[in-house]
């Protein structure tokens, strides 16, 4: 008897202890490709969790470059990235800083969120019927050349309301901030702008209870009862 009231108090501090909207563990990134034939560390999709506003992930692009005796070939026209948790998190904000390299053209303008409740790829629920849109990202020092409408230096926060149940969270790159649109801009000469690069992302909220939790809860909560029965 006093085991399963101790499992019960156990799983019941395990929940009392998470921080409401802590920083989400990732615990996995899966991209559409990465510049490099997804072997180039200095464009790798772990650069996006790493905590390093100077490196960048970067897709391959889309398009071609005719170099006269040789035509460089990109075939990304669908960019994504997705990050995977360790376990069921309500989501309450995402903070996304957007490629602050010198070419911040190369960033995210528009992205469709979707969310997997599983941590599959076959459920993917949109968030909304609109894209976010993301304004262009930059260094501090190229802030400080170019003025204040160079303005997104840093993490740019999207925070919901009603905090979003996810163990996976993917985001679908529409357009860059050359105002390349992946799947309608023109493919000859436009391949750099087609290059989907992203700094950072994070997100935070809380834990949900998994089903074995709650059944260790009822069993401890249900021991409790007992013993104060008698």
């Amino acid at each position: 008897m006093n085991r399963i009231v101790f499992v019960g108090l156990l799983a019941l501090s395990v929940l009392a202890v998470s921080p409401a909207g802590a920083q989400i563990s990732i615990v996995d990134v899966d991209v559409s490709s990465e510049l490099g034939l997804g072997g180039n560390p200095t464009f790798s999709k772990w650069n996006v969790v790493d905590g390093n506003p100077d490196t960048f992930w970067m897709s391959d692009g889309y398009g071609y470059v005719d170099g006269g005796d040789w035509i460089d070939r990109h075939d990304d026209n669908a960019p994504y990235i997705a990050f995977y948790f360790d376990g069921l998190y309500a989501i309450d904000r995402i903070d996304i800083t957007n490629c602050q390299a010198e070419d911040g053209g190369r960033g995210i303008r528009s992205l469709n969120i979707l969310i997997s409740l599983t941590g599959n790829d076959d459920d993917w629920v949109s968030l909304s019927d609109d894209p976010h849109t993301l304004v262009k990202g930059i260094n501090e020092m190229w802030t400080e050349q170019k003025g204040t409408w160079w303005e997104a230096w840093g993490p740019q926060t999207i925070e919901f309301e009603i905090p979003v149940e996810a163990r996976a969270v993917k985001f679908d790159i529409l357009s860059t901030q050359y105002n390349y649109i992946f799947g309608v801009s023109p493919i000859e000469g436009w391949v750099n702008a087609s290059l989907a690069a992203l700094t950072d992302v994070t997100f935070s909220g809380t834990p949900v209870p998994e089903p074995v939790t709650m059944s260790l809860l009822a069993l401890g909560g249900l021991a409790l009862l007992r013993r104060h029965s008698r």
